[in-house]
């Protein structure tokens, strides 16, 4: 307990004849700047991506890439959603050609994620293929409001209780 005391503790040592406010001040200004470059060091230590990122930086993880084609109608943004959810580190290609189409590349140890998050995708493809329009919903009820219920017992002069 101790120990984390100690440790947690700032010493903040000021050398001046004379205490101002203004020699607090720069002491203050000095920590803080100082506590910022630790701040800014731990951040730019051993940072590797995650989630979207070039072939190139997939590749400089060592980990082995798999890759699968995907047509552009098949929604490339909600695949992409669906890979952040899972947490899964990806790239994305496009091929130009005549029909133009995706390449995914995965990390090797993704194999999992990447297979839930596939089928997740396609069961919401599934599911958005066979929504049916507004309009359409809208007409199949139609007929059943235009056709009030005729054993429905309307009472004209409700008696509110209070």
């Amino acid at each position: 307990m101790q120990e984390e005391v100690e440790h947690r503790s700032v010493t903040l040592i000021i050398n001046s004849a004379k205490f101002s406010g203004r020699v607090l001040k720069t002491a203050i200004s000095k920590y803080m700047a100082h506590r910022r470059n630790v701040r800014h060091e731990k951040k730019t230590q051993d940072v590797t991506p995650h989630g979207k990122m070039s072939v190139k930086q997939l590749a400089e993880q060592n980990q082995g890439l798999n890759s699968f084609e995907m047509q552009k109608d098949d929604g490339i943004k909600q695949f992409e959603h669906v890979c952040r959810k899972y947490g899964v580190d990806y790239a994305v290609r496009k091929v130009k050609s005549d029909n133009p189409k995706y390449i995914i590349f995965f990390k090797g140890r993704d194999q999992d994620a990447i297979t839930a998050a596939f089928s997740e995708f396609m069961d919401k493809q599934v599911k958005r293929k066979n929504r049916q329009p507004l309009r359409r919903q809208v007409a199949q009820v139609m007929p059943l409001m235009n056709h009030p219920d005729p054993n429905r017992d309307r009472n004209r002069n409700p008696v509110h209780s209070r």
